[in-house]
């Protein structure tokens, strides 16, 4: 592979998170998404209480956890303005 296909940034440690805890890296996420009453540490803390994460995996979890939920959140207000902006030029108002 050449350095310009490697892959950077978070997802570079995904292949090692995965071989070292047994499960995909969305197997996590989705754990978290169920967890999301909780705060940042908690739901950090919940990682190591109750699967044993380490902490820097368990921090770098959380924040690809958090950066996709904004993503997802962002991409739901898109719609929505879109949506409202359809409906809008339909009645006639730009």
């Amino acid at each position: 592979m050449s350095e310009s296909d490697q892959v950077k940034g978070p997802a570079s440690y995904f292949p090692s998170i995965e071989k070292k805890y047994g499960f995909p890296v969305n197997h996590w996420f989705d754990l978290l998404k169920q967890q999301q009453g909780l705060k940042h540490m908690e739901m950090v803390d919940w990682l190591k209480r109750e699967h044993n994460i380490a902490t820097a995996t368990q921090m770098r979890l959380w924040l690809i956890f958090a950066i996709k939920r904004l993503v997802e959140l962002r991409e739901d207000q898109l719609a929505v303005l879109q949506t409202i902006k359809l409906q809008s030029i339909k009645n006639g108002r730009p």
